[in-house]
């Protein structure tokens, strides 16, 4: 009943349009009016004579149930046809350009075009964006039919297409679904004309490709993928990962897990390298949690750097040619760009970016708005103004300058400024309506003759 009534609805305001040439036109509902509303399909487009010569866009708009934003589409359709082709389209292309590219199924022949809107409650519009020749567009009431179409060539229900029926070649056509996902049914390329792999990269003289060539193995590289870190996975007992230069392997992972560094892969070791690893300080390496420390404590894992007792002595620090970048201290402070963390557990000399700060406070302004609050009067402000060149409860420049800020407390010190400010505005109102009023009493008076 309900899709019956927005039927009617819908047809009721069409009448009331005028549509002129290039207008949108109704095409047809999206479904029969009576039960059990069975989707109508329907043919748009067609070769009307052997002789035609078609160079046409087409727009189609799906308006399903208004009431939800994922039952409309909008997609623009373009037919080419030779005048000597006599049977069938030259070239045909679907696909959306606004909306949800799954509000309709496309059904592709050689020399038609069927579709259907996949939701209800609604009507199909069309309109002829150019017709360059003759049309292809099939007449009123373009074949309607509740029984699906059968023995095209393609379907297609968000993905575009584009035929190439000269050479009965297809090629799926990228497509943003509802939630505004991309997805790509060829290849994708950046920064060549022509990419050679589903995935092709260029930057100069960098290069990315993946799923090149011919391949026995299945490769998959999954970066975050359930919080689970950066993953790269193959399915075969005899291939590992290699980094290679210009000249030999760098580095390489062999199926065994075995890595080698500036030499060919070995089987027989955990790790092979050909130079040298310089270790001039007290780093402690630890194999898979069946080690303990020196003290006998704490299982470790991976890369551990003790620097004994002696909280003097720095666990990390990053140096290039003119100075240090970065240092951890003995006692876990760590200093950027900074010689000294002056005790901070963090000091940066340098601007430090963010896209969140989380200051914890005790305690907030509010207490401003208790009843036995003391609001300074604004003749007290003013005189310590006069007299110390800042706010009350506000640290002076020359303080800011040799002590800093913290943030927390002056956000807290502001705000109580801001709610004394609203205070005052709130008496400033008050006395501006008694005003008001007695003003308005003193207006009457004189009317009145009094």
């Amino acid at each position: 009943m309900r899709y019956l009534l927005l039927s009617l609805l819908c047809a009721v305001s069409v009448t009331v349009c005028a549509y002129a040439p290039g207008d949108w036109q109704l095409l047809g509902s999206t479904h029969a009016a009576s039960a059990p509303n069975d989707f109508y399909y329907y043919k748009v487009a067609q070769i009307n004579n052997a002789s035609d010569t078609y160079a046409s866009i087409l727009e189609i708009s799906i308006q399903g149930d208004p009431k939800f934003y994922e039952q409309q589409g909008t997609f623009v359709v373009r037919i080419d046809k030779a005048a000597a082709t006599t049977t069938r389209f030259d070239g045909l292309e679907v696909r959306c350009t606004s909306g949800n590219a799954a509000a309709a199924s496309f059904y592709i022949y050689n020399n038609a075009l069927w579709l259907r809107a996949n939701y209800k409650g609604g009507n199909i519009y069309y309109r002829s964006a150019a017709d360059f020749n003759n049309s292809p567009v099939t007449a009123s009431p373009f074949s309607q039919t509740t029984t699906a179409p059968t023995g095209f060539v393609k379907s297609i229900n968000g993905f575009g297409m584009k035929c190439d029926f000269i050479n009965s070649v297809y090629y799926p056509l990228p497509y943003v679904d509802k939630q505004g996902n991309y997805y790509v049914g060829g290849k994708l390329g950046v920064g060549m004309d022509t990419a050679t792999a589903p995935v092709h990269i260029i930057n100069g003289k960098q290069e990315i490709r993946l799923g090149t060539g011919t391949s026995t193995s299945g490769y998959k590289l999954d970066i975050g993928v359930n919080d689970d870190g950066v993953n790269f996975f193959n399915n075969s007992i005899v291939r590992g990962y290699n980094f290679k230069g210009n000249t030999s392997t760098l580095f390489s992972i062999n199926e065994y897990g075995n890595i080698s560094i500036g030499k060919p892969s070995t089987r027989a070791l955990r790790l092979d390298m050909d130079g040298i690893l310089r270790n001039t300080g007290p780093v402690t390496f630890f194999g898979p949690g069946t080690v303990n420390d020196s003290t006998g404590g704490t299982l470790k894992r991976g890369l551990h750097v003790d620097n004994g007792a002696n909280t003097s002595w720095d666990l990390l620090t990053l140096k290039n040619n003119t100075s240090t970048m970065l240092r951890v201290d003995g006692a876990g402070n760590v200093s950027i760009g900074a010689g000294n963390s002056k005790a901070y557990k963090l000091a940066v000399d340098g601007t430090l970016g963010a896209r969140r700060i989380k200051v914890e406070q005790v305690s907030w302004a509010d207490f401003v708005f208790d009843e036995d609050y003391v609001l300074p009067s604004l003749q007290e402000v003013s005189a310590f103004i006069k007299q110390h060149k800042h706010l009350p409860g506000i640290p002076a420049a020359e303080e800011v300058k040799k002590e800093g800020v913290d943030l927390g407390e002056m956000n807290k010190k502001l705000l109580q400024k801001v709610e004394e400010l609203t205070l005052y505005l709130i008496e400033l109102k008050n006395e501006n309506r008694q005003q008001q009023e007695d003003l308005n009493k003193l207006k009457e008076q004189l009317k009145n003759g009094k």
